[in-house]
């Protein structure tokens, strides 16, 4: 029987490799796939002769509004409504436009999108529409010995010489995307730029993306996130995926996250301490916080701390002296001082304070200054549970960690919102971010196993290669190595490169469908 158990990986096997030597398609992770819109009959041309009316009709103009409005979210079913009599009779301009639509507006997880856009972009080339040579060019399936012919065509038609404001949103981001693949970032930037100022959300992911890897310009993770979430606010479902995962992925790495908590404080410095002045209690505590951890531009001064603190106090906030005793405990004034913690956190506890309480409950439970005592630690947790709700909450406290949860609480909200709109890309990093930080000690975004490979399952049933290698990666971490083969082979047969690897070590460590064979060495001749 266990002969027989590797005809149909074998037979998925020599399918990979079939793909891959006619050439798979290639990987596409960002779009979601979308039925193409059908029209009746074969498009029209307009007959020979003809002038052509470009930038003539008031249509095509209410459908750019509709793909770059000046505010609020872009509007594609409507831009397709408007533009569907035009592209049916040949307006060049309408099928230049239903191709960008299929090309950089509807999510294509499959790039069959791209596929669509490049039928129309070609008729409306035929017609000698400008922008079509060029976008016809940069469509990732259009034959490599033609592109250097439609560029020309596109540079005899006077593009590269039109102005931002003729080539408007879409024609600027064709022009930053040529510069981009010619590795011109200082162009490229320089288009964006341009294209971003007038609508493109597609142009202001790449400016994020040139600034997150450091082309062109000097590498600076939060001017990314900035242009990210500047495209994510008009509704771009790419652009969720992008600041989330960058958001997660990059912020501790980089310390992002604490620089946006540093402005907020910097920003509202004055206003505390125009209101401990008057007697606030909380804005006294939020100074000392301040100085404890350095924020604001104040620098990091615990005897300062301790004073606001202990103002904070006799102002009547039992969170100050909870505070103190954390400095004390843990050496912020020289020598762990034990005694003096622990009369700091009775002193909130008091008060009611229940963190204090729990501390308290620590240091018997450790022996911290005192004896060890298990019945008095559990005691104190009592306490401190049946205090819960006295703690303040959402009273104008800060707090560097509460931020910092607040932060990655968004980040992880704008790529659900992604996931929600078909992007599979957004569908894999919920479960790339989720195992990254249930292993990440300062990470608060967590998912069990189970979670993690149903995102991973969700984004490769919608064609996401790396989420099909992503799979891969959990069955073989389990030690199911017919599965993890299984998957790689997907992920390989629809493109994902690094798949091939996994699948060559499973086959030279004979994990996985390499298990059933006798002759091991014909096996590997056979796949080579």
């Amino acid at each position: 029987m266990k002969k027989q158990l590797w005809k149909i990986p074998v037979l998925l096997l020599m399918l990979a490799f079939t793909l891959r030597a006619y050439g798979a398609a290639p990987e596409d992770g960002d779009r979601e796939t979308t039925a193409p819109v059908v029209i009746t009959g074969e498009a029209a041309k307009p007959e020979e002769g003809l002038e052509p009316e470009w930038l003539s009709d008031a249509a095509i103009d209410e459908a750019y509004a509709c793909l770059f409005p000046v505010e609020g979210e872009k509007n594609i079913e409507l831009a397709q409504e408007i533009l569907l009599p035009l592209v049916e009779a040949g307006n060049a301009e309408a099928q230049y436009y239903w191709g960008y639509i299929y090309d950089d507006e509807i999510i294509d997880n499959n790039g069959d999108g791209e596929k669509e856009s490049l039928f129309w972009y070609e008729l409306a080339a035929k017609q000698g529409f400008p922008k079509a040579y060029l976008a016809t060019a940069l469509n990732v399936y259009v034959e490599p010995e033609r592109v250097n012919e439609l560029v020309e065509q596109a540079r005899q038609a006077g593009l590269f010489e039109m102005t931002a404001e003729d080539l408007g949103a879409d024609g600027c981001f064709l022009l930053m995307c040529y510069y981009y693949h010619n590795e011109n970032y200082s162009a490229s930037l320089e288009w964006g730029l341009k294209a971003s100022e007038l609508g493109s959300t597609n142009a202001m992911i790449y400016v994020g993306a040139q600034y997150r890897y450091g082309y062109g310009v000097e590498k600076d993770v939060g001017t990314a996130l900035e242009w990210f979430l500047k495209a994510a606010d008009l509704g771009d479902a790419n652009a969720m995926n992008y600041y989330g995962f960058t958001f997660l992925k990059d912020c501790y790495e980089t310390g992002y996250d604490k620089q946006l908590v540093e402005k907020k404080y910097a920003a509202a410095l004055d206003g505390y301490r125009e209101a401990a002045e008057a007697g606030d209690p909380i804005a006294t505590y939020n100074i000392g916080y301040m100085y404890e951890e350095g924020l604001g531009g104040l620098g990091r001064n615990v005897w300062t701390a301790r004073e606001w603190y202990l103002k904070a106090f006799d102002l009547g906030d039992a969170s100050a002296m909870y505070r103190l005793g954390l400095m004390y405990e843990y050496s912020y004034f020289g020598a762990q001082d034990y005694t003096t913690a622990m009369d700091c956190y009775l002193k909130a506890a008091e008060q009611g304070n229940a963190d204090a309480m729990n501390a308290i409950a620590n240091m018997y439970s450790e022996g911290k200054g005192v004896e060890k005592n298990s019945s008095e630690s559990e005691q104190w947790r009592r306490k401190a549970s049946q205090n819960e709700n006295r703690n303040e909450s959402d009273d104008g406290r800060i707090s560097l960690s509460g931020d910092r949860f607040t932060l990655e609480q968004k980040a992880v909200e704008y790529l659900q919102k992604s996931a929600d709109a078909g992007c599979s890309s957004g569908m894999n990093n919920i479960g790339w971010c989720g195992y990254r930080y249930k292993n990440n000690d300062n990470g608060l975004y967590i998912l069990t196993d189970e979670e993690i490979i149903a995102w991973y399952k969700k984004a490769a049933a919608e064609g996401n290669a790396i989420a099909m290698s992503n799979v891969g990666n959990e069955y073989y971490g389990d030690g199911d190595y017919d599965s993890a083969m299984e998957w790689y082979i997907k992920a390989y047969a629809n493109g994902n490169g690094n798949a091939a690897d996994k699948i060559k070590d499973m086959l030279l460590n004979k994990q996985g469908v390499n298990g059933y064979f006798e002759n091991y060495g014909e096996l590997i001749s056979a796949n080579s």
